[in-house]
């Protein structure tokens, strides 16, 4: 429910997909794994792929554990630039940041996010963290029309 979603779109082959891109997600690298299953798929080169990230909790309010600072510094040399204090005591992840550069990595030059907290904005968003709530919903869909 504060996981940001990722679009995928071939224009040159009219391929679509999304992906859910949570802290588990974004260390096992979906957004590559997305980048190779569109090559796999449909033929896709890294370089026709226009990507974006939908909104999810920012690197405002997603403050995460030792544990998952620790695994993402043991997966990616760069994961300081994605985990960061803000003078509270408590290390934030930057999830939009990380899949950003997974995908740059991964070959994709064209990727646009939406920057909308959805903690920060629960009047748009449903948001487990700042609703403090394990139910609840949130949908991606991205669509090919013509």
């Amino acid at each position: 429910a504060d996981c940001p979603p990722i679009f995928l779109f071939d224009p040159q082959r009219r391929a679509v997909g999304v992906a859910h891109a949570g802290w588990r997600g974004t260390l096992a690298n979906i957004a590559g794994a997305m980048v190779r299953a569109f090559g796999e798929a449909y033929g896709s080169r890294p370089s026709d792929l226009v990507a974006a990230i939908g909104p999810g909790i920012g690197a405002c309010c997603y403050h995460v554990g030792a544990d998952v600072q620790r695994e993402f510094a043991s997966a990616y040399d760069h994961a300081h630039l994605w985990l960061h204090g803000n003078g509270d005591g408590k290390v934030y992840l930057d999830l939009v940041a990380a899949n950003r550069a997974l995908l740059h990595e991964a070959g994709v030059q064209e990727v646009e996010s939406a920057d909308l907290c959805t903690a920060c904005n629960v009047a748009e968003f449903y948001s487990a963290r700042a609703e403090n709530r394990r139910n609840g919903c949130f949908g991606a869909a991205i669509v090919l029309r013509g």
